[in-house]
């Protein structure tokens, strides 16, 4: 049966990537960095000198308040996992399955922060996403010195794939032949070596927002999703590392910055650092980890197909493809929104209170910072010294001229009248989350 060339393959899976990216960076891109700078209190834009700067910080402080609840759901208990038997003849088995899940979930991998992230992303980023999958390690062990070896010792010793000889001399040397009786020559062996070590477990890994593609027409209750894909920079050391063809690797271009808009946003205070790597081994290349619905043994009939690429465009370097039963993501959503897959996120709810309440608590300061420190007026020529009236020192001297030709200007206070609006604003937020300050210690 014909199949389909790795070319074609490769220009299927670019355009999926293209149309997931423009999708990705439409909206959802642009609200993800909003809702970020919302949680970390960033200035909006548009503060004047002079004038106070205050943010207001709901959205980071309504997801922390949802936060220990939910880790008290999922993470209180060692067993975030058990199987139950459906006769009296599967409850070992479903005992052991239990057993095995929770110890591979909470000891190969920190599952307690898996957890603490996938529900965070949740909560700020429309969705949290991880991928479950198996993978293979391989390290070598530190160099390890033999010397005294007859050809039987040196054979047994660095026979095999797993053995890497780093150092081998050989030289004649008198060994006593008991069977003989006398001293005869031969080869004796010193070697330094190293060993392989080949280690496999299950990773459970959140993805970052900006490295999780699907397609535009992806519903949430979609099952069967035309395509699904993990997008990140890896090193080619990491690459060859997993197992990868050398020559393949190395033939993939460099990656960019193009797509990782969202990554460098939060890393803010690391922007202006050089991070250029000389090193080829541990230079970054695009590598899409990718599950796509195609027919690839053109029978009429498409099929799953894991499909990893190296690269972002039609000339990407397929390193792997197979056909599978599922993909390996897990996601969630806090605001579904029904055919949707991207529904709302916990900060979509608050952002615009925050931003209200920043304005009115920003107002109330600058009111109370000029009823405590009024601005003056002054007859400029009555004044002796003009710096003086910036001189804000209790008990400055303002020399003048004639008694009256400075004065504080009145300024009313108002302020008051903000702190029900902001109490009313505190209500709204509430009412959409459900989370108040009192909350934070109930169980839900």
């Amino acid at each position: 049966m014909a199949q389909m060339s790795d070319e074609e393959l490769a220009q299927l899976v670019s355009s999926e990537i293209s149309n997931s990216v423009s999708y990705n960076d439409s909206d959802i891109s642009s609200d993800r960095r909003d809702a970020f700078d919302y949680y970390m209190g960033e200035a909006f834009g548009d503060e004047r000198k002079g004038y106070s700067q205050f943010v207001s910080r709901d959205v980071l402080d309504v997801i922390e308040s949802m936060m220990p609840p939910l880790m008290r759901v999922f993470a209180s208990s060692e067993k975030v996992v058990e199987f139950d038997p459906t006769g009296p003849e599967d409850v070992a088995q479903a005992m052991q399955a239990t057993d095995y899940v929770n110890f591979v979930f909470n000891h190969d991998n920190d599952g307690f922060m898996v957890v603490y992230q996938f529900l965070k992303d949740g909560l700020m980023y429309k969705r949290g996403v991880t991928k479950t999958y198996w993978q293979t390690e391989e390290t070598w062990s530190a160099p390890e010195t033999y010397t005294g070896l007859d050809d039987q010792q040196y054979v047994m010793l660095t026979e095999g794939d797993e053995v890497d000889i780093v150092e081998h001399t050989e030289e004649v040397g008198l060994v006593f032949d008991e069977i003989q009786g006398i001293e005869v020559e031969m080869p004796i062996h010193s070697v330094k070596l190293r060993r392989k070590n080949v280690r496999g477990r299950c990773i459970v890994d959140n993805i970052p927002p900006e490295e999780f593609m699907i397609c535009a027409d992806a519903r949430a209750s979609e099952r069967n999703v035309r395509f699904k894909a993990h997008r990140r920079p890896e090193t080619r050391s990491n690459l060859i590392l997993a197992g990868y063809d050398r020559e393949m690797v190395d033939s993939i271009p460099l990656a960019n910055d193009d797509h990782n808009d969202e990554a460098s946003n939060r890393m803010a205070g690391q922007d202006d650092t050089d991070t250029t790597v000389t090193d080829e081994s541990e230079q970054e290349v695009w590598v899409t980890d990718a599950y796509i619905r195609c027919d690839i043994d053109e029978d009429g009939i498409s099929e799953l197909v894991h499909v990893v690429m190296g690269g972002d465009d039609a000339q990407g370097v397929i390193l792997h493809r197979e056909e599978v039963e599922d993909d390996p993501f897990s996601d969630w959503c806090p605001v579904p929104i029904p055919h949707r897959y991207y529904g709302l996120s916990v900060a979509d709810l608050v952002m615009d209170i925050q931003r209200i309440k920043s304005t009115l608590y920003r107002q109330t300061l600058d009111n109370l910072y000029l009823s405590n420190n009024p601005r003056k007026q002054a007859v400029l020529n009555q004044v002796e010294d003009v710096s003086s009236l910036l001189d804000t020192v209790p008990g400055g001297i303002i020399p003048v001229k004639s008694m009256g030709a400075v004065q504080n200007e009145v300024t009313p206070f108002v302020a008051q009248h903000s702190y029900g609006m902001i109490a009313e604003l505190d209500e709204v937020i509430d009412k959409r989350t459900g989370i108040s300050g009192a909350l934070s210690l109930i169980h839900i």
